[in-house]
């Protein structure tokens, strides 16, 4: 699994940098539900899944939490991610770029530059 992780849930799709980012935008309930999609910065796909937590958030708080891992099982996931950005960024002024011809790197660093506005 390469950084940064991007989140898709209902087209909208997300970038994080850090996997603890990502476990904190996500709620165990919604992982479980199948909610969302998670991709690597190369268009892998992502395995999510909940666990208990550690020390006192297990034994007192009662807290899961998410952890991620490759998913050979569901094959490459570039296209699926490809399409689910370039969505989305039709709804922004991306200068005039043909997003079609942008590599996926380019797409993320859109998508990050968006969602940082």
């Amino acid at each position: 699994m390469r950084l940064p992780i991007v989140v898709v849930e209902g087209g909208s799709p997300r970038v994080f940098q850090s996997v603890d980012e990502a476990r904190r935008a996500v709620e165990a309930i919604d992982v479980k539900e199948g909610v969302h999609r998670f991709f690597d910065c190369e268009g892998r796909r992502l395995r999510a899944s909940v666990r208990p937590g550690h020390g006192l958030l297990k034994s007192i708080l009662n807290v899961e939490t998410v952890e991620f891992e490759d998913d050979s099982t569901a094959g490459a996931g570039t296209e699926e991610l490809r399409t689910e950005i370039i969505a989305y960024l039709e709804n922004f002024d991306t200068n005039g770029r043909n997003l079609d011809e942008q590599p996926l790197d380019a797409l993320i660093a859109l998508l990050q530059a968006v969602q940082d506005e």
